[in-house]
């Protein structure tokens, strides 16, 4: 596990290179398959207002992956920590791929578990209070989420993190999360499902 730990009691958890280069070489390949289908139907297909407005389409929703592969590139090139857990709380820097949405405090987290969706196993943090952490989020970072819970069903008051951003599989995140948690508020009240 790509995990590091500083003698102030903070463990810092970095990304997965080689799932964060999976996913890139995936979205590349849906990139292509779609820039080649666009070809081949603007070639064979006659031109008519609905022929141009399903290519105009897929131009459009590939152009978002492209942008997507490039933030993934970004982070492989430029790494940061994923997630940090302190005595204040888990810093989230990957639930939306660029960086995340920052400090989330323990006495606002009211849940940490792993949702599991097709091949996916996402940690996922509930805090009490979603508008407080979504008010201080950039209008990038806004349209990003948008696009993320418009993706994952509505799941837009919790911080979502992908497993391809974790070191390693998301419940062994959420373990160490809840024992640092636990480590340092013994009575506590997070639901760690």
């Amino acid at each position: 596990m790509n995990m590091q730990q500083d003698p102030a009691s903070t463990i810092v958890f970095m990304p997965s290179r080689r799932r964060m280069a999976s996913r890139l070489i995936i979205n590349v390949l849906y990139v292509a398959g779609t820039s080649l289908l666009t070809l081949f139907i603007s070639r064979s297909e006659p031109e008519d207002a609905s022929t141009s407005l399903g290519l105009l389409l897929i131009v459009l929703i590939d152009s978002l992956f492209v942008i997507y592969c490039l933030l993934i590139v970004y982070r492989i090139v430029r790494p940061a920590p994923c997630i940090i857990i302190t005595k204040e709380g888990v810093v989230d820097n990957a639930s939306l791929i660029y960086r995340g949405i920052g400090l989330i405090r323990w006495s606002d987290i009211s849940a940490v578990w792993v949702f599991t969706y097709s091949y996916s196993k996402d940690l996922m943090i509930r805090p009490s209070d979603w508008q407080r952490y979504s008010e201080n989020m950039s209008l990038w970072l806004r349209v990003q989420r948008w696009w993320i819970t418009k993706s994952y069903w509505s799941r837009s008051s919790y911080v979502c993190i992908p497993q391809y951003m974790l070191p390693s599989e998301a419940k062994f995140v959420r373990l160490e999360i809840s024992t640092a948690y636990y480590q340092w508020h013994p009575h506590g009240s997070i639901l760690f499902d």
